[in-house]
């Protein structure tokens, strides 16, 4: 709490708030949650209704089945499929020396596994539940990414080395604190929609004023509408300051009329835009069969700090231009006739926030007359 009518000044860093969990705990089958799965299976879950989150996040699997011995665990996937860890290991199992058994009989060091392991568990713990408990911690720059769209997507299998035999998942909560993000909606409804232009596939450039320094990587969630083909093209988003040139682009124009006057030919020039791409997207295959059709899909990227670094500066102030092209990808590639961008946004914890001391009321509804000095304390 500062002096009344103390200036703003900038904290030493973007503290998140309180922490919360939200929890998904069916009475009944639903999805696949309370469904007995018999080795192997791979089955991944939604939880929806998310904030924007810029910490780290803790996830919780409640689960039943024959857990107990070496060689059995959960894997857990992220969003693109990549190994996030594994989950429900029993005590020893995967160690790298015979300590982490700590005296138990039966226990064997297994060889050393990379990735987020899971705390090691008793096998006289796992026999006597009836629902085991376990858990893993997601990293911040995974956890923007994964909740851009509002919604978390996590596999869970067993297949390969984990020989358990049959597990019924019956919960799951993601543990995570508020605040300490840095979002802005550059694009919203009802959105743009535009003909790219031919060759150079440029769409717009939108700006981004007095972005903050980042403290990590960032997400660009990108909502669009179009024959968005990964065979043929893709969306590219990169931090440039962009215009129009026209039917052509850098690299082509029009040579001129041919001999005897037939039409023009096309030469190519040897140029092209130094581009710094903050992100591709809509590049994955999703086999759905409508490739011919406009399709809307949603996507976010992630931005690494030193690119975001690179784009925004670090908090210098001033507006930072971000370009929206749509490329042909590949020979016999094409752009679409149209592209509707419905939403674009950048999210990600700043590197300090903005701190505004208020007096007694201030002209804000809701601060009352307590004879308190209320300090707010936002991301911008």
């Amino acid at each position: 709490v500062g002096e009344e009518g103390a200036p703003r000044k900038r904290s030493d860093m973007c503290e998140p708030g309180e922490s919360v969990s939200v929890a998904l705990r069916p009475v009944t089958e639903s999805g696949s949650f309370n469904i007995p799965l018999k080795r192997p299976w791979t089955h991944y879950f939604a939880i929806p209704n998310l904030p924007e989150i810029c910490t780290d996040a803790t996830l919780t699997v409640l689960a039943k089945g024959e857990l107990a011995g070496e060689g059995t665990y959960v894997g857990v996937l992220g969003e693109e499929a990549n190994m996030l860890g594994r989950l429900f290991v029993t005590a020893g199992d995967f160690s790298e020396d015979s300590q982490a058994c700590k005296g138990e009989e039966n226990c064997k060091a297994g060889p050393a596994r990379g990735g987020n392991q899971s705390v090691y568990m008793a096998e006289e713990v796992v026999a006597s539940a009836s629902v085991l408990e376990d858990s893993l911690v997601i990293s911040r720059g995974r956890m923007v990414q994964y909740a851009a769209d509002g919604t978390l997507k996590v596999g869970l299998f067993v297949e390969g080395d984990s020989v358990v035999p049959e597990v019924t998942v019956v919960g799951m909560r993601l543990s995570f604190r508020l605040g300490g993000c840095y979002s802005k909606r550059l694009l919203g409804f009802p959105g743009l929609s535009r003909k790219p232009d031919r060759y150079s596939g440029f769409v717009t450039t939108l700006a981004l004023h007095d972005p903050p320094a980042p403290d990590d990587a960032a997400a660009i969630l990108v909502n669009a509408t179009s024959n968005l083909d990964p065979a043929a093209n893709e969306l590219v988003v990169a931090f440039n300051a962009l215009a129009s040139p026209g039917t052509f682009g850098p690299e082509f124009r029009l040579e001129g009329p041919g001999a005897g006057g037939s039409r023009s030919k096309i030469e190519v020039t040897g140029q092209e835009w130094d581009l710094a791409v903050a992100g591709r997207f809509f590049t994955k295959s999703y086999n759905d069969g409508r490739t011919l059709e406009p399709t809307t899909r949603i996507e976010a990227e992630v931005v690494p700090r030193s690119t975001l670094a690179a784009g925004v500066g670090e908090g210098a102030g001033g507006t930072v231009q971000l370009a929206v092209l749509l490329q042909a990808n590949g020979e016999g590639g094409g752009q679409p006739d149209l592209v509707k961008l419905n939403e674009l946004k950048i999210v990600y914890p700043p590197a300090s926030c903005l701190v505004h001391t208020l007096k007694v009321g201030a002209g804000v509804e809701g601060l009352g007359d307590g004879g308190m000095i209320r300090e707010v304390e936002y991301c911008a």
